[in-house]
């Protein structure tokens, strides 16, 4: 979702190549939980944060850092085509 001329909200459905798993990601900075939440399956949900190994569905893969200069959030989504770079400044 885009306002203005920076985006507040993150939202990514990746979808596995090997097999037929997806997997939603949600990446809302300013609102709680403040970090990404990922869900998968049917309907069951995870909380990513940066002290915790990344989520793994098959070839789909998502983990939270924080930048070291300005300890703001990174998320990173991987999957076997693509890999995507979020960062909070909220």
């Amino acid at each position: 979702k885009v306002r203005g001329t920076f985006i507040t909200e993150l939202f990514v459905k990746a979808k596995a190549t090997q097999g037929s798993r997806s997997v939603r990601i949600e990446f809302t900075p300013n609102k709680k939980p403040y970090w990404p939440v990922v869900y998968y399956e049917t309907g069951k949900a995870r909380t990513l944060r940066a002290d915790e190994p990344p989520f793994a569905v098959d070839d789909v893969s998502a983990s939270v850092s924080e930048s070291s200069r300005s300890g703001q959030q990174v998320l990173e989504v991987r999957t076997a085509a693509w890999k995507i770079e979020a960062t909070a400044r909220m």
